[in-house]
């Protein structure tokens, strides 16, 4: 990817839409953009193999919006990141199989939920040496993390009660349960 980021950016460069003193600027800005865009594109892909796109998609949605509020772990590499992204998003969509297969959302669920906010409120937001926070950057983006996530968890919440009352209305009409 940075190969490609600097040869749009010597491009730019040469045609004089860029200046000299803004080139490194370019050169990161465009790496980080592409390596996004790749990323973005192998979840995709993934939610098609596995036939999970809805909720590929409403996981990027909530894994980029929270990333946003409050950072998180910067890997040495690229394919580390890439690798523990796509590992974030298998681990979801194990979870996500899980739930259709209960009635109500399990009690572990809720502890793992209520361990994830406690972390997120000792931890976040996560300044990054590229990305200082000021103090109130960082109250801004602890409060806009804690809505995302909020929203984010009763989306989820809804859609697996609307899940689950349909895989229930399913095993009722086929008798695999008595009400």
């Amino acid at each position: 990817m940075e190969r490609l980021a600097y040869a749009i950016t010597d491009h730019l460069l040469r045609r004089d839409v860029i200046q000299k003193e803004d080139y490194d600027i370019y050169v990161y800005g465009y790496a980080v953009f592409l390596e996004q865009m790749c990323q973005v594109i192998g979840f995709i892909l993934l939610g098609i193999v596995t036939k999970n796109l809805l909720q590929t998609a409403l996981f990027l949605g909530t894994f980029y919006l929270i990333r946003s509020a409050f950072g998180g772990y910067h890997a040495e590499t690229s394919p580390v990141c890439m690798l523990v992204s796509y590992g974030g998003w298998g681990a979801v969509m194990i979870l996500s199989r899980y739930m259709e297969a209960y009635a109500e959302v399990p009690l572990v669920l809720w502890i793992v939920l209520a361990a994830d906010l406690c972390v997120f409120a000792i931890l976040g937001p996560v300044a990054h040496a590229n990305k200082p926070l000021t103090a109130v950057q960082k109250k801004r983006n602890k409060r806009n993390g804690f809505l995302v996530l909020g929203i984010g968890s009763l989306l989820a919440l809804y859609w697996n009660c609307n899940l689950c009352s349909s895989v229930g209305n399913d095993r009722k009409k086929k008798g695999r349960y008595k009400v």
